[in-house]
């Protein structure tokens, strides 16, 4: 596009150029520069893009050698437009021409590749394989709620202290068991009625409080209401 607006700009100097004398006697005669304008496009079947850059054409390029490069520089455009209406008519030729333009980017620009390429298949990941090795303190209280704790959340207490309140519940709810395992182990629950439930210890949701209630067992496993946990172990 941009090559055939010059080359439509080109065309209007190239008819001032033909007819210089009466290119100027017409601007001469014009009281505005809209009239001038609108006069040369009568006089010369033109467009306002060509009447206006005529206008707009120093008068150095009226010289000998300044038309001798308008004519060139038309002759290149209209050459260089013919070149790529012909190139998008024929898809092959485009593919050519990318192909070879990346050849010279790499013999430019290229070099030794920087990556390996693994060749070898990949194997799964299960879920644990990301979660990092941790020492957790486990907590199931009374009315079946369970968490998980760092073990560094709780500090030894010296004698006489207080230690860490890492056993707070709500209400009348209590600490049934209590018990430390690495996230990898799993937890076995042995329940009232004879069953037995495994799961993970990093299944257990994280609690960053030691206040914190934990979550419901039963979101966990597909424990009966009326069951109970009665061991606990890792």
């Amino acid at each position: 596009d941009k090559a055939r607006e010059r080359a439509h700009v080109l065309e209007g100097f190239r008819i001032a150029l033909n007819n210089l004398e009466q290119v100027i006697k017409i601007i001469r005669q014009s009281q505005t520069v809209e009239s001038a304008r609108a006069n040369l496009m009568a006089a010369f079947t033109m467009s306002q893009i060509q009447a206006q850059a005529i206008l707009d054409m120093p008068l150095r390029r009226l010289a000998k050698l300044e038309q001798d490069k308008i004519t060139e520089e038309y002759a290149a455009v209209i050459k260089s437009i013919s070149y790529l209406e012909d190139l998008l008519a024929n898809p092959r030729k485009v593919l050519s021409l990318v192909v070879q333009d990346a050849e010279e980017l790499k013999s430019k620009y290229g070099d030794s590749r920087r990556t390996i390429v693994e060749t070898e298949e990949i194997e799964e990941f299960r879920t644990e394989d990301l979660v990092p090795h941790e020492a957790m303190v486990v907590t199931l209280t009374n009315r079946g709620f369970i968490k998980r704790i760092p073990a560094s959340t709780y500090r030894l207490q010296h004698r006489g202290g207080k230690g860490v309140m890492g056993m707070v519940t709500r209400g009348a709810d209590t600490v049934n068991h209590i018990l430390v395992a690495d996230t990898h182990n799993n937890l076995l629950f042995f329940t009232s009625v004879g069953k037995v439930y495994s799961l993970k210890c990093y299944e257990i949701p994280e609690d960053s409080s030691r206040t914190a209630k934990g979550i419901a067992l039963v979101n966990l496993l597909p424990i009966d209401l009326e069951d109970e946990v009665t061991v606990l172990l890792a």
